[in-house]
């Protein structure tokens, strides 16, 4: 291990989860979501290594836009909003652009016509979310918009599922699709039917909510990660699997034993009840590791569970050590992932401090290395 700290990646890991999404849609276009650093595993990582495995990738923003321009020229969509005084790079950078309101529409023809340059747009629609997007009272004035603007090119038409996560139970999504395909008949009538519809991530994706002739925005699936315990059953029954891709380790720092009644950590929410050996790990909240984890959560040091204790500080967490046959200060300590025949999931962590499993990847700190595997995590 050359650092003190380290975010391993698995090539290995990723390509399977490709594979295996591409053997449930079938030949369907597939957009790899790679916002929010590729959800914490690291953006220019992620997007190297899927070069010629994805269709197109979906990036949140301008700046994500800079990086991800810098290790690939495949299409890349930026669902969130970019400013006018950066919409011209963004369109020389043939950046698509997802538009979500009149104003915005707006802002991207005046640019586009002033630059004299094309702008491939997806309309995004509010079917039952509440979120970004066109209402469809809205439609007959983004209609009326594309008509009259040949510089705005309709490159695809998009809404998101709010209740993927709640399959079986399919009677939300069900709605919102509706409203969806209402939208996408308005569009068609007037003559756009070439543009590319899409609604289902990962969650509706693999819930069968996906239709053939629409692209599948996928996220947390090619990391690894389940929308749900109950999707997780059902493709697994169905010899249906994904790896994570990301794998946290750091080492020890130091052992040291405490004595009866000691108190570990800030507000002093934990003491020892009997004489106890921990081990200092050289990570915290600053590097994403969520400061509630002290008695919720644990670490793998050869192949044996640590609980950790006390809360986690800035840059230092604890964890008792006193059942280990041996530990030493350099000894390999895994935070994420597998070690020996135990492993940590971001399942395993979100349960216990009260967060979906992606949001645990996402905060973990950029500023951690991240070193890519060409062979599979534990």
């Amino acid at each position: 291990m050359n650092n003190l700290t380290e975010v391993r990646l698995s090539r290995s890991h990723l390509l399977h989860n490709v594979s295996t999404l591409r053997t449930l849609l079938g030949a369907n276009k597939l957009s790899a979501a790679v916002k929010a650093n590729a959800y914490g595993h690291g953006l220019e990582e992620i997007v190297t290594l899927l070069r010629g495995e994805v269709d197109s990738f979906q990036v949140d923003d301008y700046e994500e836009l800079l990086r991800i321009s810098r290790v690939t020229d495949s299409p890349v969509m930026v669902l969130g909003y970019i400013p006018p005084f950066n919409l011209k790079d963004a369109l020389a950078r043939g950046a698509e652009l997802a538009v979500f309101s009149v104003e915005q529409l707006v802002e991207v023809l005046q640019v586009a016509r002033d630059s004299h340059l094309d702008a491939p747009i997806h309309i995004a629609v509010d079917s039952l979310f509440g979120r970004e997007g066109f209402l469809p009272t809205e439609i007959p004035e983004v209609i009326e918009l594309l008509r009259s603007s040949p510089s705005l090119r309709l490159q695809g038409i998009y809404s998101h599922f709010s209740s993927a996560d709640s399959w079986p139970d399919l009677d939300v999504s069900l709605r919102q699709r509706k409203a969806f395909e209402e939208v996408l008949g308005q569009i068609a009538e007037a003559g756009f039917s070439s543009a590319i519809p899409h609604i289902a991530a990962s969650g509706a994706a693999m819930g069968g909510l996906h239709r053939d002739e629409e692209m599948a925005r996928l996220g947390l699936s090619l990391y690894g990660m389940w929308p749900s315990p109950e999707l997780k059953s059902h493709l697994e029954s169905r010899s249906l699997t994904l790896h994570p891709v990301m794998e946290i380790a750091t080492q020890v720092a130091q052992v040291k034993l405490l004595p009866a009644r000691h108190p570990i950590g800030y507000s002093a929410t934990y003491h020892t009840a009997i004489p106890t050996k921990v081990a200092l790990l050289p990570l915290g909240y600053s590097d994403g590791i969520d400061r509630r984890c002290g008695g919720r959560t644990e670490v793998l040091i050869h192949g044996e569970r640590c609980r950790l204790v006390g809360r986690v500080s800035m840059n230092m967490c604890v964890a008792e050590v006193g059942h280990l046959a041996r530990v030493a200060v350099g000894d390999e300590v895994i935070v994420l992932g597998g070690q020996g025949t135990e492993c940590v999931a971001a399942e395993e962590i979100a349960l216990a401090t009260h967060r979906i499993n992606y949001e645990v990847t996402t905060l973990i700190s950029p500023l951690l290395p991240r070193v890519v595997l060409p062979c599979s995590l534990p």
